[in-house]
């Protein structure tokens, strides 16, 4: 049986030369693209209960996508613009393909869906354009404000960092010494 994936959230939308494009302040997590390296993207998993029906919403928590050494993963594109990077990331985080450097998406980590918000840097590092992923295209956005750790979310099967690990321990009360 062969399942077709849905086309990349896009198409019809058309940003206005400033909708959704930001002075160059990249969040701390994010790489700026180099020239000759393309546009970069960084992806932010909505982390808030209501994402799939409701989308992204100003203040949801969102985790930066990380390798699973915990490094970070920024995607390079060589595209002709910002909706051209934002697909090909969509693309890369529903498992379809790789970045022109070769990265895949972190097996342990899920698809890129609705609610999501894309960070995506010029070639020069001078702007990087807020996009949240909706039904069926992008939305401008501003930069989020409230970056979570992805470990410990349901964003990813890896589990919280320095958390702390209870021991429950069952004692049958005729095995007592």
């Amino acid at each position: 049986m062969t399942t077709a994936l849905a086309a990349p959230p896009r198409a019809a939308l058309a940003l206005a030369p400033t909708a959704g494009v930001v002075p160059p302040q990249p969040p701390a997590t994010a790489t700026s693209a180099q020239p000759d390296r393309g546009y970069a993207v960084t992806v932010y998993l909505n982390t808030a209960e209501h994402h799939y029906s409701n989308g992204y919403r100003p203040g949801d928590p969102v985790a930066h996508v990380t390798r699973p050494d915990g490094t970070p993963l920024t995607l390079t594109f060589t595209v002709l613009s910002v909706d051209d990077a934002a697909d090909a990331a969509w693309v890369v985080g529903n498992r379809q393909g790789r970045d022109d450097t070769g990265q895949d998406w972190p097996s342990d980590v899920r698809s890129v869906s609705v609610g999501d918000v894309l960070a995506v840097t010029a070639p020069r590092g001078d702007a990087v354009t807020y996009l949240a992923v909706a039904s069926a295209d992008f939305t401008p956005v501003g930069p989020p404000a409230t970056i979570v750790p992805i470990e410990g979310t349901d964003a990813t099967s890896r589990p919280a960092k320095n958390a702390e690990l209870t021991a429950v321990l069952f004692i049958n009360p005729g095995d007592r010494a």
